[in-house]
């Protein structure tokens, strides 16, 4: 975990470098979505990332998030699809006057740590997601190669610039 952890630590840093003039955010989030064949699921997420503006005028971010997700009002109460998540997240938002309406879109790579029978165990989770600051997405959340769950909902988020951090 702590090698996944400076892995995705170290792409930022390289993503950081590239950036030019970076804005430090912080950003809380909250997503509710439909498991299929899982029932209702609630992830709580906290994001520590950066945004720039790209030369051709486009609003970049990379972050990586931290987050948890509950499975719920589901028939039968299995904690082991209960799991933390660590991901690295990318996304672009057309900032073109001449559009009407803007969306972000992004996507996400990362694993997920989930307790089976008192043991840890690490699985690998992808998502894709589009909107302004409501995001429909859909997350892919592999436990093993026989467990594997698709997730479409909707997350919130508040993207909170840190103006004061230089980096």
């Amino acid at each position: 975990m702590k090698r996944l952890f400076y892995f995705l630590l170290f792409i930022l840093t390289i993503q950081t470098a590239r950036a030019g003039n970076p804005l430090p955010y912080v950003s809380p989030g909250v997503r509710v979505g439909y498991g299929f064949g899982q029932a209702i699921t609630l992830n709580l997420k906290i994001s520590v990332g950066l945004m720039r503006e790209t030369p051709r005028h486009y609003l970049e971010f990379y972050n990586l998030t931290y987050g948890y997700k509950f499975v719920f009002l589901k028939q039968t109460e299995d904690l082991s699809d209960n799991f933390h998540y660590l991901d690295a997240q990318y996304g672009v938002f057309p900032q073109n006057a001449d559009v009407v309406l803007n969306f972000f879109n992004g996507g996400g790579l990362g694993v997920l740590m989930y307790n089976k029978s008192g043991e840890r165990k690490f699985g690998f989770r992808s998502s894709i997601f589009t909107g302004i600051w409501i995001f429909p997405g859909l997350e892919m959340n592999v436990y093993s190669p026989d467990k594997i769950h698709f997730d479409l909902g909707i997350k919130g988020v508040l993207p909170i610039p840190l103006k004061h951090v230089d980096l």
